[in-house]
């Protein structure tokens, strides 16, 4: 909305699933492209990523481009062939249902099958990697990041047997919560930014760069003068409820707020020595249970909801898992 108040043309294609107009994501966006998963393909996301930025009417343009290249059900190579997973799937249905039927936890499966994700998953990342490597090339060529600004980032990361844990669900492992974010364009010296930020800072820092005052209602900070020095709060909100406090290259987890607040993490970590969060410091030094303590009133406000909740009704495709 902010961008479009300004004048901006905005536009979205995405691979539809949570970024739908089922979800209300279409908020704001003048054109809202949806790609059903059946014809999930990065390279037709793209060219109709470039039939959007082809249709110029003179305003300058706000263009989100989404894609599940790298999420479920996975495909392999360039050409994206979805048959060699749904094969594998089928390979090890009556095997894993045998498991279930002898008691194994449906973690413990997923673990041993943990290998075979990964191939597909880094087979996906170079195929991503390829095709907007290639997108990219074709916008600095065409003169765009003369005038432009590219900003590329996601919205999770994806457990392969790290902390035994598989997927994005769980516990707020790194591993999960750490994603790319990167930004180029006119202006903007090459450099590597240290210290953790947020997605939230992603708007503050788009409508700095477009030269419009950002909405009184955003948490975030622009990020063009650099990672702000403030802690920085993660949280998951399912019946397995957990709280995770960034700050100065140092985060705690516990399951509520009382326990951060009676300073009781139930881990901690020293990321800038342990980015891979291997020594649970929690309950042999002092600091785990001051920044629990100290950033618990904090992270409270956060929690409380700024709309109520309704209901949608999903289509069948949506609710096959």
């Amino acid at each position: 909305y902010v961008l479009a108040r300004a004048g901006y043309r905005t536009a979205a294609v995405t691979d539809s699933g949570f970024f739908s107009r089922t979800f209300q994501q279409d908020q704001g966006f003048q054109w809202f492209e949806e790609v059903a998963a059946g014809d999930w393909n990065l390279t037709r996301t793209l060219e109709r990523a470039r039939a959007v930025r082809g249709a110029d009417d003179g305003r300058p343009l706000f263009l989100v481009v989404h894609t599940y290249r790298v999420h479920g059900p996975m495909r392999l190579g360039p050409e994206e062939d979805p048959r060699p997973w749904s094969a594998f799937l089928a390979s090890q249905k009556a095997r894993v249902e045998e498991r279930k039927a002898q008691g194994e936890h449906v973690r413990e499966i997923a673990l041993d099958l943990v290998g075979e994700g990964r191939r597909y998953y880094l087979d996906s990342v170079r195929d991503l990697d390829r095709k907007l490597g290639t997108w990219l090339a074709e916008l600095e060529a065409g003169g765009f990041l003369e005038h432009g600004f590219v900003l590329l980032t996601a919205d999770h990361g994806n457990a392969y047997g790290e902390h035994e844990d598989v997927g994005h669900g769980g516990k707020l492992w790194d591993v999960k919560l750490a994603v790319p974010l990167a930004l180029r364009g006119p202006g903007l010296a090459a450099r590597a930014e240290r210290g953790v930020v947020s997605l939230i800072d992603v708007a503050p820092t788009l409508a700095e760069l477009a030269r419009v005052a950002p909405s009184p209602t955003w948490l975030g900070r622009s990020l063009l003068a650099g990672a702000p020095k403030r802690p920085t709060f993660a949280f998951k909100l399912d019946k397995n409820r957990e709280f995770a406090i960034f700050a100065d290259q140092r985060k705690v987890l516990a399951p509520d707020l009382a326990a951060l607040a009676a300073g009781a993490p139930t881990h901690a970590f020293d990321l800038g020595n342990d980015p891979g969060e291997l020594a649970n410091l929690a309950g042999t030094v002092d600091w785990p249970r001051e920044l629990a303590a100290g950033l618990a009133g904090a992270l409270e406000p956060l929690l409380v909801p700024i709309a109520g909740q309704d209901a949608l009704e999903l289509s069948p495709e949506l609710k096959r898992p």
